[in-house]
């Protein structure tokens, strides 16, 4: 694992915030900002210990992270799914595969690459798809490192995408934040 990635951890975390706020059209009334400032707080707090090992200059700030993975939703918007839709069993019986991608960002903000680790079901045959979708949201802001006073460097983000039998999409982490909204709105 290269030492600017952030542990799986943290990113499922980040995508629960960005989640929380997106997936359930909330994200411009106050109730969509307090869960969002929530998870963030709780994030800066786990940053500054360091995670998986690696120490404080090699992360990146997980709102940058969440700044990242919100803009290639935005740009991408067209073709997002739904997530409280992608936990139906209907969506879950149309999925055709997974493609976990590296997003390696520079300093300046420039997308260096997009490659794919993992795939899983059709989502071989959906690598380019994944890849383009991380192309089109690029160039992003320049990375800002967790501990402020460092400079800034190049990042990767490592997400999985989860594809659809009608081409829609979303991101793996963002399922589950609505899976664990869904599990909290239960009586």
């Amino acid at each position: 694992m290269n030492n600017a990635m952030l542990s799986k951890k943290t990113r499922r975390a980040v995508l629960v915030a960005l989640g929380a706020a997106i997936g359930a059209g909330i994200a411009g009334n106050a109730y969509g900002q307090n869960v969002l400032e929530h998870l963030m707080r709780t994030l800066r707090e786990r940053s500054r210990e360091g995670i998986g090992g690696f120490g404080r200059e090699v992360l990146a700030d997980p709102e940058y992270v969440a700044t990242v993975l919100q803009q290639i939703v935005e740009r991408n918007y067209q073709d997002v799914a739904d997530p409280m839709w992608m936990l139906t069993p209907n969506a879950q019986r149309g999925r055709v595969g997974t493609v976990t991608v590296v997003i390696d960002i520079a300093s300046n903000g420039q997308l260096i690459g997009a490659r794919y680790t993992a795939s899983t079901g059709q989502g071989y045959a959906l690598v380019g798809r994944a890849i383009n979708v991380v192309r089109r949201a690029a160039p992003f802001p320049p990375p800002i490192p967790a501990d402020r006073n460092l400079r800034s460097g190049n990042v990767k983000i490592e997400e999985t995408f989860l594809f659809q039998d009608d081409g829609r999409w979303n991101l793996a982490a963002v399922i589950e934040s609505a899976q664990q909204q869904r599990e909290a709105a239960r009586p």
